[in-house]
């Protein structure tokens, strides 16, 4: 809990930093950056560890943020984090400010599965409903997957938009059955 709290505190600090018509950019990076440590839990404990030298996690961060727009901010930001020794709040430091920048946008990030790859005009009408249906912006991480037959299925933090051929067809056998 204290983590949080703290991470909160950074998150704020940070969002004062940028100028709201850097959000938008910042805010793709953010989401970029939870699901790299999500994907490689090792490396959050690697930063963790006090075994380790400053130096070598700057040197770590600065090798993820390489090709980010907004690198200077990053590594502004984490060497704040890491120098005041608190490298174990950096997955809900990165949560609470995905949090104020999609509040600040008013928008949601959304994993969006799809069967196959669509040209950028059906993915847009698929955001547009989805925006409608969940009542914000939609930013969409698209992913493929043949499993779900066709259509889509949209995942947030906390909902789930199914709308896929695979769903319709199970939510059909299980009428029938009546």
């Amino acid at each position: 809990m204290k983590e949080i709290i703290i991470a909160k505190r950074y998150a704020k600090a940070a969002l004062q930093c940028l100028k709201p018509n850097d959000y938008k950019v910042v805010s793709k990076e953010v989401y970029d950056l939870r699901l790299f440590f999500d994907k490689n839990p090792q490396i959050q404990k690697y930063i963790s560890s006090p075994m380790i030298k400053k130096e070598e996690k700057i040197s770590l961060f600065n090798s993820i943020i390489e090709e980010y727009n907004y690198k200077d901010f990053w590594n502004r930001t984490f060497n704040i984090i890491i120098s005041k020794q608190r490298s174990d709040i950096i997955p809900f430091f990165l949560k609470m400010l995905d949090i104020l920048l999609i509040d600040a946008l008013d928008q949601l990030h959304i994993d969006l599965i799809l069967a196959h790859e669509q040209d950028s005009h059906i993915v847009d009408l698929i955001e547009d409903k989805l925006s409608d249906i969940l009542g914000r912006r939609v930013v969409s991480n698209i992913i493929i997957d043949d499993n779900i037959i066709g259509g889509f299925i949209g995942i947030t933090q906390n909902q789930i938009v199914d709308a896929s051929v695979k769903s319709q067809l199970n939510r059909f056998m299980k009428r029938s059955k009546v």
